[in-house]
């Protein structure tokens, strides 16, 4: 998420575009209905001129923004990994009675995998892992569907935790002005380093204990 004082004239900016994002340029920032718009100069592929469009300043994702989140889908790949494990075993430490909550790795349905499974006496968590940001497409209605599999196959009710440390914009794909989103049987959240993990421990908790929240 853009600050304000960031959007000056000529700052380059990346552009939620349906699935994926576009470079753009800050032309001007005015406030309108109350809120700070922004108009940027937009180039997409293939169209031989530039579009301009206005967006809410909070949907403006600045590139040091994404620069961040490529870093993470590379060579820091498998140490956000072995962080977020880390982060998921804190959280279930806190929840009551933690020994009835067992936590598998690398956990596998058929020809399906998912990066974890927390499995508690009355739900269960599967945990997907996104790291690329362009692998979004059909990303929900896919996991749905593996998460539906997934509670047949253990008896309980589950829900997909799709972890990510990319900005918000891109998790908004659905919704662009939040650190998490849940719909049916699918939650994605914005996890980067531990000061995410108070979120991260609200969504398990809120899952596999709602009762204690």
């Amino acid at each position: 998420m853009a600050e304000n004082a960031e959007l000056r004239p000529g700052v380059l900016v990346d552009v939620p575009w349906g699935v994926d994002t576009f470079p753009g340029r800050v032309i001007e920032t005015y406030v309108s209905g109350g809120a700070l718009r922004v108009r940027i100069e937009v180039q997409v592929p293939g169209r031989s001129e530039a579009e301009t469009l206005v967006l809410r300043a909070e949907d403006v994702i600045l590139r040091s923004d994404v620069e961040i989140s490529r870093a993470a889908t590379s060579k820091d790949a498998m140490r956000y990994e072995r962080d977020l494990l880390n982060a998921l075993i804190y959280c279930i430490g806190q929840l009551p009675e933690p020994r009835t909550y067992n936590l598998m790795t690398s956990w596998s349905i058929g020809d399906v995998e998912v990066d974890a499974l927390v499995r508690g006496p009355t739900a269960a968590i599967a945990v997907d892992v996104k790291l690329q940001i362009r692998e979004f497409r059909h990303y929900v209605e896919r996991l749905r569907l593996i998460t539906h599999n997934i509670s047949m196959r253990l008896g309980l009710p589950a829900i997909m935790l799709a972890v990510s440390p990319n900005p918000p914009q891109f998790l908004g794909l659905i919704r662009h002005d939040a650190d998490s989103f849940a719909a049916e049987n699918v939650a994605i959240l914005r996890w980067r380093d531990e000061r995410d993990t108070a979120i991260l421990q609200d969504a398990v908790r809120g899952i596999l204990a709602p009762n204690t929240m």
